[in-house]
């Protein structure tokens, strides 16, 4: 029997039907903050996405910031396995955890936990463990999946994992360990990596703020 991860914050963070929820999703996308128009349904773009950023606050807030870079993914071919690092916001669970459910459900249906990759990840790197209590309550993987579903068709693989500790050497660690599995077994990974930047300021501050983090990510200037 499959070990399902239900949903924690459907109904709080974005719609808990899947009717509600498929139309929040859509405002998401044509909103004026948002790409302004509906996922592709083909291939424009023959080209890997690496990874995106993408904010895990409620939808009605973020949502339309985050429907640009699943706009981009549904725009390019769909990656083997999508890995979702997002932080651990209640403390409690293991340091850098993978989720040991086979399937996370939100009112879209499921989606699978590639067990195989995540074990492989494991052994690469000995800093990430199994747990499911980092993933109990946790809102900044879960959030991200439903726009997967919504961009994508088919069966979706995911390793979900929450990160308590996010210091530039394990954070670099973690990073090494997706580059050696991708190249050891030739797959293609898209990383998700959920993080909201400035969170209640206005705009002009918010904007500078975040241009200091989004210029050193760009220069590859993790620390």
């Amino acid at each position: 029997m499959n070990k399902i991860r239900y949903p924690a914050v459907a109904g709080s963070f974005y719609e808990g039907t899947k009717e509600s929820l498929i139309k929040r999703l859509e405002w998401c996308f044509k909103h004026k903050l948002g790409p302004g128009k509906l996922p592709s349904k083909t291939i424009e773009i023959n080209e890997r996405v690496i990874g995106i950023i993408s904010p895990h606050a409620g939808y009605i807030y973020s949502g339309p910031i985050a429907a640009h870079g699943y706009y981009e993914i549904s725009r390019r071919p769909k990656a083997h396995v999508y890995v979702l690092i997002g932080p651990n916001h209640h403390g409690i669970g293991a340091p850098i955890a993978i989720s040991k459910a086979d399937l996370w459900r939100t009112p879209l249906g499921d989606v699978k936990v590639d067990h195989e990759i995540a074990k492989k990840l494991i052994d690469i790197s000995k800093l990430i463990e199994y747990d499911d209590e980092a993933h109990m309550y946790e809102h900044s993987v879960e959030v991200q999946i439903p726009f997967l579903q919504y961009v994508l068709t088919g069966e979706i693989n995911i390793v979900p994992i929450s990160m308590l500790l996010q210091n530039p050497d394990i954070s670099k660690e973690i990073g090494n360990a997706l580059y050696k599995l991708s190249k050891k077994e030739n797959i293609y990974i898209t990383v998700i990596a959920s993080t909201d930047f400035t969170h209640y300021e206005p705009h002009e501050i918010a904007k500078r703020k975040d241009k200091m983090a989004i210029d050193c990510i760009l220069k590859g200037d993790y620390k």
